[in-house]
């Protein structure tokens, strides 16, 4: 009898154990999906961010290009179409000039290292009544259809509106030693993304875009936030900590420096732009990766280094 009241006994610790460390392992293994969601939170959103980073610089530029649209006070000739100067991988439609707009197709023709797809239509918005696009508070709305980027065969698609406010007045080509800055807003609340599992999302944006005219080598700063769900359908929302800077030689893709936070679900994850492959930051050497670490139960820490897209 004592015997089987021993046995039981050890049965019973045995059983216990093992429900413990089953329950620990669930637990673990939660903990290491829910990283892994940040991890692809982070992902998302630096790819999408390139994307439209690159775009709204093209828009800016196509806009400063055209000369109906731009209102550059230095020469009083026709618009010319063949004096614009315009993405490499895209070809214009300047029909509708005369209305304010601009029309980009792109080609898909590799061009600076990427892939692009789809058309921009840029607008001028009150464009009859006499503003331009130099003008302080002057808006260029920014119509994605069907725009797919890909780079390192993985792609983004975006569709939807985005706004951009010329919040200082002038265009980026006036940029130099006695202009040294021009500051532009940009906003969207009906942004469509669709990646790469054909999973199709909708994201809102607010951003404040700093150029500075840095020696020549053009700086841009961004900072503000984002919002919505990422390719696993998780609600997160997104905030610049640190300004997001990227250099003209570097590349717009491949900020040298920035802090970003991301919140999804229940987890808070802190990434870290323009580092080395060892994580450390390296801004005077257009770094190629950024650093994610997410923060979970117990203040446990789980990093991760990713390459730019």
């Amino acid at each position: 009898m004592k015997n089987n009241s021993i046995i039981k006994s050890c049965l019973t610790i045995t059983v216990a154990f093992s429900l413990v460390f089953t329950s620990c392992k669930k637990k673990e293994m939660e903990e290491t999906e829910k990283s892994e969601t940040m991890n692809v939170q982070a992902d998302d959103s630096q790819l999408q961010s390139a994307a439209a980073e690159e775009a709204y610089s093209d828009a800016d530029n196509s806009a400063n290009a055209s000369r109906a649209i731009s209102g550059d006070p230095t020469t009083n000739q026709p618009i010319n179409p063949t004096l614009f100067t315009w993405p490499c991988d895209a070809s214009v439609d300047s029909s509708q000039i005369n209305q304010g707009i601009i029309v980009l197709t792109f080609n898909g023709s590799a061009c600076s290292g990427k892939v692009r797809t789809g058309q921009m239509k840029f607008t001028l918005a009150n464009y009859a009544t006499g503003s331009r696009w130099r003008d302080v508070g002057a808006q260029l709305d920014i119509n994605f259809i069907n725009f797919k980027v890909t780079r390192n065969n993985k792609s983004v698609v975006i569709n939807g509106t985005h706004h951009l406010v010329n919040e200082t007045g002038g265009l980026l080509s006036d940029l130099s030693p006695e202009k040294t800055t021009i500051v532009r807003t940009v906003n969207s609340t009906d942004m469509s993304i669709t990646f790469d599992d054909n999973s199709t999302r909708n994201w809102s944006v607010s951003k404040r875009r700093t150029w500075e005219y840095n020696g020549g080598n053009t700086k841009l700063s961004v900072t503000g936030e984002a919002s919505g769900t990422n390719h696993k359908g998780k609600a997160f929302t997104t905030k610049a900590t640190a300004a997001v800077v990227c250099l003209k030689s570097c590349g717009w893709h491949r900020p040298i420096s920035g802090t970003v936070t991301h919140t999804c679900e229940d987890r808070n994850s802190t990434v870290t732009l323009g580092v080395d492959a060892n994580g450390t930051a390296d801004p005077n050497n257009c770094p190629g990766y950024f650093k994610v670490v997410c923060v979970g139960k117990k203040d446990k820490q789980h990093e991760k280094i990713i390459a730019y897209k």
